[in-house]
């Protein structure tokens, strides 16, 4: 599923109360850098937020500026637990598409310059490796968001979605030979299938309504020749009811903390509740 808004249509405005809360045991001396608040961007509006610590420990905030990525860094100098806990509310329009372009996939050598670098291979999705088998299986149909929805389909349909099936070090060529995988499986194996067929093609981590159990979510976003477009190869959640965290070339660029030192989560809680949508 795209989130496709054609000109004429009504855009529908929606509003989502979002939150976490994570816990760690911390053994020693160990930096935090989280990414877990929304990030600014065109296509949503923060309205209220908060982010707490416990114990007291002072937070520097970097937002990135390529993506609006929203940076959290703390560090704990000896042995404690730490918890963190963030809510907001967030506001969310799709973006506007032209409905002639979207079935075209730019070619290399017209796309804005700023897009190349999703078009090369990553810590997570090595492209070049799955090449020979992405040209061979979807080089028939068009080139476009029709290519990149029989991607998503194959994903779905032959990769088995089983929690605790990978972990942080898993890529796409492991998911692709294994045949299973989490959301972020899904969204690494999708990215490197649309690079392989030279569609520019980005990690997307965010809240999502409906998931079960609650968790982070990762979709795909695709350059096609009229701007992105979202899709879940997962197929859980619908596109429309998500608020976006992270983009990146890949998870290495997005995960929701990195940690440097000593530590282990406890316990993770994460809630995405749609309040409203509205027609404007």
């Amino acid at each position: 599923m795209s989130n496709l808004v054609r000109d004429g249509d009504q855009v529908e405005r929606r509003s989502f109360q979002v939150g976490c809360r994570l816990d760690y045991e911390v053994r020693d001396e160990t930096t935090f850098i989280f990414n877990v608040t929304p990030a600014r961007c065109s296509t949503q509006y923060i309205g209220t937020e908060n982010i707490s610590v416990a114990p007291n420990i002072p937070m520097d905030e970097y937002v990135e500026q390529v993506h609006g990525n929203r940076y959290h860094r703390l560090c704990c100098h000896g042995q404690t637990s730490l918890s963190v806990q963030f809510d907001a509310t967030v506001m969310t329009t799709p973006q506007s598409q032209n409905p002639s372009n979207h079935q075209l996939a730019a070619l290399p050598s017209s796309l804005p310059l700023d897009m190349l670098t999703y078009l090369f291979p990553s810590r997570y999705c090595q492209s070049e490796q799955l090449q020979i088998f992405a040209q061979q299986e979807f080089s028939r149909f068009p080139r476009g968001l029709s290519q990149v929805e029989a991607i998503c389909e194959w994903v779905h349909n032959n990769i088995h979605y089983v929690l605790g099936s990978t972990g942080s070090m898993t890529t796409a060529f492991d998911t692709f030979k294994s045949r299973a995988g989490v959301c972020r499986d899904f969204t690494h194996l999708a990215i490197s299938f649309c690079r392989a067929v030279a569609i520019p093609a980005r990690f997307v981590s965010g809240y999502a309504v409906g998931l079960d159990p609650p968790d982070f979510h990762a979709l795909l976003e695709v350059w096609i020749a009229d701007g992105w477009h979202l899709l879940d190869p997962t197929h859980k959640v619908d596109v429309n009811q998500f608020v976006r965290i992270g983009m990146g070339r890949d998870a290495a660029e997005t995960s929701f903390a990195f940690i440097f030192g000593d530590a282990y989560m406890q316990s993770m809680n994460v809630s995405c509740l749609e309040q409203y949508a509205e027609k404007y």
